[in-house]
């Protein structure tokens, strides 16, 4: 059992008084005492005609409290009225909200996916794309990878095709991988397996697409970034998604290389 809690008495001697018991109390306390006395009584006094002035004049109403609630709100206005609109269906309404969102938070990525979002939905796939691109630099620029590769996976559902420049591209393609390894080894959760599986996909596809980068650039997979990714796309078809014939492919395209050393050829002829 518990003990109740005992509430404190609200003391009902005026403030003035107990003020004036103190006072006395420390008037004798060394020299100097009566004008530490006076000095807050002076202070009370001011505190007390300043906040009666405040509430006299409304001051505090109309703008103390409405300028501490600006700062402190968590979600910027036009934030909120542009995600309102976006799931109302008023997309146009959306975009311009959510334009000022992202202009008054440029390093808020939720303010920028958001723009993204409400681009795509009102049929501006171009700037949606360059949105999102901008969206998942900034969690990988503040460190959020794992919102990066959530971010990543929405965009590549909504956009197939779409990647990032290729340094980002590299980091989401191994955050990809990682997440779908930490998923994998959860063997007794089927629907884990089955997400696993997924983000293995999904690495697969994001190194695919840096070698195909290249590939359009230079015609080939000479780059080292381009061999790489081709490489290790080849390497998660044989072994996470199980499909050798697709592996079979990315191995003969890795020979066609002009650049492998003898011993690497022939690592890729025996795969």
């Amino acid at each position: 059992k518990t003990r109740p809690v005992r509430r404190a008495r609200v003391c009902d001697t005026p403030a003035l008084a107990v003020a004036a018991f103190w006072g006395v109390m420390t008037e004798g306390g060394g020299e100097g005492g009566g004008v530490a006395f006076w000095a807050h009584i002076g202070g009370f006094l001011f505190g007390a005609a300043v906040a009666l002035l405040l509430k006299v004049s409304g001051l505090e109403t109309k703008v103390i409290a409405p300028a501490i609630e600006k700062k402190t709100a968590v979600v910027d206005e036009h934030l909120g009225d542009g995600l309102e609109k976006l799931q109302a269906g008023d997309f146009a309404g959306a975009v311009e909200e959510l334009k000022i969102a992202a202009a008054n938070e440029p390093d808020n990525p939720m303010a920028q996916s958001e723009l993204a979002r409400a681009y795509f939905k009102n049929g501006q796939k171009d700037l949606a794309q360059r949105q999102f691109k901008r969206a998942i630099l900034l969690h990988i620029k503040q460190g959020k990878m794992e919102n990066a590769v959530d971010q990543f996976v929405e965009l590549q559902q909504e956009m197939p095709g779409m990647m990032l420049d290729v340094p980002q591209q590299k980091k989401l393609a191994v955050a990809l991988e990682e997440r779908a390894k930490a998923l994998a080894q959860q063997a007794s959760d089927p629907k884990a397996a089955e997400q696993g599986r997924a983000f293995f996909a999904h690495a697969a596809s994001a190194y695919k697409q840096i070698a195909a980068h290249f590939q359009k650039q230079a015609g080939n997979f000479e780059h080292a970034d381009a061999a790489a990714a081709l490489r290790r796309y080849a390497e998660l078809q044989l072994t996470a998604l199980n499909n050798p014939a697709e592996a079979g492919k990315a191995y003969a395209a890795l020979l066609k290389n002009t650049t492998l050393l003898p011993e690497e050829r022939a690592v890729i002829e025996a795969k």
